[in-house]
């Protein structure tokens, strides 16, 4: 099991023709083939955030093992984690930065929130705010692993995304409450935080945000080039 979910997957017996190229059933593929190491790396994950500081370059490098599934189907796993959170370090602390004040703001003003019901339009801005900026993460961390532009470029391009695809964001912003659901159940929720909730989360926030920069930066960029 261990070379199942830690080295680069080879294919196995019955694989008569090509995987599905997109949708819903190339997701399913990924989930199905790859089901025991996106067990690995939600433990891997983990493992990397507890230092804390430490989340932003995890995030990344969840997300840069996620991209190579979903986009070509095979991934170095432990290499290309490793290698993506060493070099994102600093980039990925930055462009996070925005998540982190508005997050620690949401986090003081809740716990000072006296009665809820006065306080209707704050909260309501805050969960705005937050769900905004959980897009504009997503698209950030996803292009610093998979494209090489310069940060500034990337921050204007995740907040580009973020204002006006919100079709995508919606569907990103569905994935939250499932995060909800397992801090509100804790701790009977520890087996699927350790096991399944951000590796699959994240997979499915991959899916989103790809076709996303597929459209929006990496098309652009290659026309751009190509005159």
């Amino acid at each position: 099991m261990f070379k199942t979910v830690f080295y680069q997957y080879k294919g196995g017996k019955g694989v008569t023709g090509p995987p599905p190229a997109k949708g819903i059933k190339r997701f399913l593929f990924i989930c199905h083939t790859h089901f025991w190491r996106l067990i690995g790396l939600n433990m891997l994950f983990i493992l990397f955030c507890l230092p804390g500081i430490t989340i932003p370059p995890a995030v990344t490098a969840m997300n840069r093992v996620l991209l190579a599934l979903a986009r070509e189907g095979n991934v170095f796993f432990l290499k290309d984690f490793i290698e993506e959170f060493k070099n994102s370090f600093i980039k990925s602390w930055i462009a996070f930065i925005p998540w982190i004040v508005v997050t620690a703001i949401a986090a003081a003003g809740y716990i000072s929130i006296g009665d809820p019901y006065e306080n209707t339009f704050q909260i309501a801005l805050f969960v705005v705010a937050c769900s905004l900026l959980f897009c504009y993460t997503n698209y950030c961390s996803c292009m610093i692993a998979l494209i090489d532009l310069p940060l500034n470029k990337i921050i204007k391009n995740a907040a580009i995304m973020t204002l006006t695809d919100m079709r995508r964001n919606v569907f990103m912003i569905m994935t939250i409450p499932a995060v909800i659901i397992c801090a509100i159940f804790y701790p009977y929720s520890v087996p699927l935080i350790l096991f399944f909730v951000f590796s699959f989360i994240g997979l499915v926030n991959v899916f989103i945000v790809n076709g996303a920069i597929e459209e929006s930066v990496i098309k652009p960029e290659n026309e751009r080039e190509a005159y």
